[in-house]
Parts: C-alpha cells; structure tokens; sequence
C-alpha cells in the first residue's frame, strides 16, 4: 500500500507540470544573468577605452546633433559639418555605434572603410541612397526579408528615375535595379553570392506563422521554435462582422461596424485575466483613416493609462514593420459592394503587407472581417 501510494504521488500529473515550469524558469534567469553580465563587460570594456580627448568629442558630437534637429534651419549644414568632425575623432574609441540612415548621413564624413563591419538591419526598406555603406565599411552584412514591405515613394515620378538611369548609369551592370522598387537587400542579392537563408523562427505560434509560408514562403517554410504549454491561448481568431459596410475612398476608407467590434474586443481582453501583461497592437489592411478612428475610440474607452500599459499601437503594416506584440488585432476593412465580390487584389505589394502585419503576433491573432468567402474570389490574396 505504502508503495502504491507513491508511486500515485511521483505519477501525479500536475507534478510534471510544475517541474517543467520551474525548469523553464531557472533557464530564463540564467540566460537573463548571462545577458546582464555581458553588458556589464561590454560598459567596462567601453569606459577603459574612452580617454578625456574621445569623452569630450563624444558629448560634443551629440550636442551638434541635437542642433541638427530636422536639418533645415540655416546652421544645419554647420551642425552636420560638426558633427563629422566630432565623430570622426571618437569613433574608435565607440565599438559599435547604431544609427538610422538618415543619421549616418548627417554625421559621418565619408570615406572608404571607416568601419570593420557594417550591419544593415531591415535592409528591405532600405532604397538605392544606402549604397553608401557599402562605401564606408569593410565588410557588410546585409539583413533583410524581400517578402517584407520595400520602400514607398510616394509622389515619386517613375519617368524622372528612369531619364536619371539612363543619363547616370550608362555602362554600369544591371542599372535596372536601381529603381523605385529596389530595396538594399534586392541589390545585394543580385550582386552576393554568400546568402544565408535564417529558417528558425522564434516570435509566432506554429499556427500563425503558418499563415506566413502558406502565403509568402511555400518552397522554404519557416520552421517554428516557440515552446508552449497546454494553457496557451487559442493562437488564431476570425470575428465575422455581417453588418460591417465600407465607406470611402483610398487612404480615407473605413468600415465603422467592424472597427467599433475589434474595440469591444480589445475592452474585454484588457480585462480578462488570461490576458494579463499582455501587449495589444490594431493594423489594419486597407487605407490609414481605419486605424485613426480605431485609435480614438480605443483611447475613450480604455483610457491613457492602459494604452500606454498596453504599449497599444494602431496603424498599418509599413508602422509595424520590425516591431511586434503579444496580440495583433486585424481588420480587414474591406467589405463586398451591393452584395457582390470584394475587388480582387493580387499585388506582390499587398502580399508583403499581409505576411507582415500576420507576422507581429507573437501569441494570438484576431482578424475582424466582413466579407466571407463567398464575397471573394480564390485568386484574391
């Protein structure tokens, strides 16, 4: 009997659990131990390296660009043309300095080589202007995702760009993908042999990144690495909307019904206690004015406090590129007219927008939406 009870007590299921969890536990502040005594080192290594010369024209490089500002007042070009100088004097003593674009511009003096190593991040929405860092570095790395969004250009007149190729570019190798829609990451893997294809993903459940090699990676899918436990979250969620119409044209289009839906949603998460310091994120897939009006409402009826708390975000794809949350809410917006099909959309952009905006759950993902299949035609994305 005593033997039979044990046994019962070492079977116990919940028992599993618990040493489970308190494993993952203890392997998650081991690694959070590991990453702050790196950075300790790092700052120690850093600081035995600045002398008072590179400390002073450090200050003194962040002070010019800080009166930079937006870089059109009279003095820009004397702040920028300062802070060249300035940087140029402490950047060996800086082991790695992480700047947008348009800041490397400002402030570094070109020239052939300046720095060791070069990494580009995101470099699918980077355009042909960042050729530069091929120039200034030794070596580059370039990170990107062609079935991510490219950069727009808006207002940009496709006719100029192509006199300019061929005014400018006589002679020079594939002057074609230097165009409106080449990013750095497309050149690079025109002209570099050496790719490397990352397949681990780490952000989404299975089944939301599955949505993603459907749609966007069929010949190599993304193979998922999230562990989960049997208390997770349903991962994907579609609310049908039959009431929902759009209304509108373009960037101004909207579709009330289903936006008032996805904020009553997003009220009764916030207080559900499965959802507990979980981050909240609104896109939404057709125009901006959608996201606009989602915000408002959303702000009237959670309050400053718990959208901040939330780290809640509403826009479109293009503003959650590289960025992520816990809980993506989707509208679709559209809606089908007089009954009839949604228009049919088979643009590569838009598919890049799709893979990106499903692409940011890292735990759930709800889709709000008015047409059902019956209202959209199988080759519409």
């Amino acid at each position: 009997n005593r033997a039979d009870c044990w046994l019962d007590g070492m079977l116990e299921p919940e028992r599993m659990g618990e040493a489970l969890v308190g494993l993952t536990a203890a392997k998650d502040r081991e690694m959070d131990c590991l990453a702050g005594l790196s950075v300790e080192l790092a700052w120690q290594r850093c600081m035995a390296r600045l002398g008072e010369r590179e400390r002073q024209a450090l200050i003194a490089w962040s002070q010019a660009v800080e009166r930079i500002r937006r870089g059109t007042g009279r003095h820009a070009e004397t702040h920028r043309q300062m802070a060249r100088e300035k940087l140029s004097e402490c950047r060996v003593a800086v082991p790695a300095w992480v700047m947008p674009l348009y800041q490397v511009v400002q402030t570094v003096e070109p020239g052939a080589g300046l720095f060791d190593v070069v990494i580009v991040d995101e470099a699918s929405q980077s355009g042909p202007d960042a050729l530069l860092l091929n120039y200034i570095g030794k070596r580059i790395i370039v990170v990107g995702d062609d079935k991510q969004i490219r950069p727009q250009h808006v207002g940009v007149n496709r006719d100029d760009v192509t006199y300019l190729q061929q005014q400018f570019l006589r002679g020079v190798p594939h002057s074609d993908s230097y165009g409106l829609e080449s990013s750095l990451y497309s050149m690079a893997a025109l002209r570099f042999r050496n790719r490397i294809r990352l397949r681990e993903h780490f952000r989404c459940m299975p089944e939301i990144i599955e949505f993603s090699n459907q749609l966007s990676y069929q010949t190599e899918p993304l193979v998922p690495l999230r562990q989960f436990g049997a208390k997770r979250l349903e991962p994907v969620k579609a609310v049908h909307v039959p009431e929902g119409f759009r209304e509108g044209q373009g960037d101004k289009v909207i579709n009330l019904a289903e936006a008032k839906r996805l904020v009553q949603q997003i009220v009764e998460s916030s207080e559900e206690r499965e959802y507990e310091g979980k981050t909240f994120g609104v896109i939404v897939l057709m125009g901006k004015a959608q996201a606009t009006e989602i915000s408002k409402m959303l702000l009237a009826e959670l309050g400053a406090e718990e959208f901040e708390k939330r780290s809640l975000l509403c826009g479109t794809p293009y503003d959650f590129q590289g960025d992520e949350r816990d809980i993506i809410f989707l509208s679709m917006v559209d809606a089908p007219q007089d009954g009839g099909f949604c228009r049919m959309d088979r643009r590569e952009e838009t598919q890049r927008k799709f893979n990106v905006a499903a692409s940011r759950a890292k735990d759930q993902l709800w889709l709000f939406h008015t047409p059902t299949l019956n209202n959209l035609r199988e080759e519409c994305l």
